[in-house]
């Protein structure tokens, strides 16, 4: 069974400008297992004849994807022209060498500044039509020419490349094992005091003991691994949070958070009272204001409305791609930390007791994840005293017993 790492070459069949991975003179099928069975993310060019010729090649979807989820280069954000071009490490690997070199990522100033990329010295290596993969770790990307026999040979058969692949794997699982040391040796301190009072509590003392430092960051938080801690809780489990993310205002017929929180917001309790809305909102059932979600598959949208006297009205919306990319780009690999809480004097203390370390999510079921109310998300809003909004983010959460709905094969760790 292929893994689940692979979402990104669902896209290989599509044509962008004069590329097409289907003319490749090596079938990609022939040759995923040699990445698959190791769990390795990969993404695939092919040069064409004039592109050959050039010494350009398009940089289609599913590497910008993979480039983007690795955090080595997102094009969406790079302005056009030569003086924003970003040269990358790369290492070509032969059957029986590597070769230093890099690769050249940027968006020239014509035709709309279509993202390219350019291998240097890889003309050295292969041909137009060949099937050219990609991998990558923190330093450097690494180009295979598929369409070698004699690289896939030394993939195949325990040659030099087998045992590089092998030793890209192991380093990965290295960190998750420095990690994990660092949480057992943080249980064995026992009881710890919170660094700060409230929800986020649980969060940032480990965070603290880990030597993490604070940070509003999107990125993963050790060394590419997330971190996210929980109270333990008898009897219903916390939902846990996967991630936040902003509506699409853009498409959201002109609502913005404060008109959000203006309409459909409510008078809390609290001394002295303000304006708030916190509230879950899930798929199909109406919470008490009224909010509910719909998922339109064929749209790929996730779309709030408020049901009002029989009637439903568009609140926002959001884009299921997008939602798949922040799964993808906060929760390649997880640590999902368990905790139990005690009150002394007044203050809260830790013991962190176990551990679900998770990777590779498969993004394909959120859409249908959302529509049978496994995530839900949660709108945390209020008016300050000046009128302007407190908006602590838009929440996607999952409860902790369908994490392995989300993320296959779990492992769990007890401190």
């Amino acid at each position: 069974m292929r893994s689940k790492s692979f979402f990104y070459i669902v896209q290989l069949k599509m044509i962008e400008g004069e590329y097409m991975l289907s003319k490749s003179d090596t079938p990609i099928d022939s040759i995923l297992d040699i990445f698959s069975s190791r769990g390795l993310d990969v993404t695939f060019l092919v040069p064409t004849a004039t592109g050959y010729e050039k010494s350009i090649m398009d940089a289609i979807v599913p590497l910008r994807n993979f480039l983007k989820l690795k955090q080595i280069h997102n094009y969406s954000t790079q302005k056009q022209g030569p003086e924003y071009k970003i040269l990358y490490p790369t290492t070509i690997i032969c059957s029986d060498k590597t070769i230093e070199s890099t690769s050249s990522l940027y968006r020239p100033k014509t035709k709309q500044g279509d993202p390219r990329i350019w291998i240097n010295g890889i003309k050295n290596h292969c041909i137009a039509g060949n099937l050219l993969g990609i991998i990558a770790d923190k330093h450097s990307l690494y180009v295979f020419n598929l369409s070698n026999q004699d690289v896939v040979n030394s993939m195949r058969n325990n040659g030099s490349i087998s045992e590089f692949l092998d030793r890209l794997v192991n380093l990965e699982k290295s960190i998750a094992t420095e990690l994990l040391g660092k949480l057992n040796a943080i249980h064995s301190l026992g009881f710890v005091e919170s660094v700060t009072a409230g929800d986020t509590g649980v969060g940032m003392t480990c965070e603290s003991l880990l030597g993490i430092a604070p940070n509003t960051s999107k990125a993963p938080d050790y060394k590419g691994i997330e971190i996210k801690c929980s109270r333990k809780k008898i009897g219903q489990p916390n939902r846990v949070n996967l991630y936040t993310q902003v509506p699409d205002w853009k498409n959201s017929a002109g609502m913005t958070a404060s008109k959000l929180l203006q309409s459909y917001g409510y008078w809390s309790k609290k001394e002295p009272p303000r304006f708030d809305l916190y509230c879950t909102v899930e798929a199909n059932h109406p919470n008490p204001q009224g909010l509910y979600f719909k998922v339109d598959m064929d749209r790929d949208l996730l779309i709030n409305y408020c049901r009002k006297d029989g009637k439903d009205e568009f609140v926002v919306q959001w884009d299921l791609q997008l939602l798949r990319e922040r799964l993808l780009e906060k929760h390649r690999e997880t640590f999902w930390i368990k905790a139990t809480s005690k009150i002394e004097n007044g203050l809260e203390y830790f013991k962190y007791d176990t551990v679900v370390h998770t990777k590779k999510p498969t993004v394909s079921l959120i859409g249908y994840l959302i529509d049978s109310g496994i995530i839900t998300m949660d709108y945390t809003m209020h008016f300050k005293e000046n009128g302007t909004v407190r908006d602590h983010g838009y929440i996607f959460k999952i409860k902790p017993k369908h994490i392995s709905m989300l993320f296959p094969n779990p492992v769990d760790y007890i401190l």
